[in-house]
């Protein structure tokens, strides 16, 4: 897989969650937005350490390496 292939699927996967987000905070829509399931994800202790540890390897994949 090629550099720009992979930062292609990054990008695509941004551009659906946000495509999914927006969709889903129209009054019509009976999903959640990104805010709830985040509030959600974080309301136990385990969600509290999986979001830490996504936005730590995020952290780490973008700004470190």
């Amino acid at each position: 897989m090629t550099r720009a292939v992979g930062v292609g699927g990054f990008v695509a996967i941004v551009f659906a969650c946000i495509a999914l987000d927006v969709l889903n905070r129209r009054a019509t829509s009976r999903g959640p937005n990104f805010t709830q399931v985040l509030s959600w994800l974080q309301a136990g202790r385990l969600g509290q350490i999986a979001v830490f540890v996504a936005w730590g390897f995020t952290g780490w994949h973008f700004f470190v390496r």
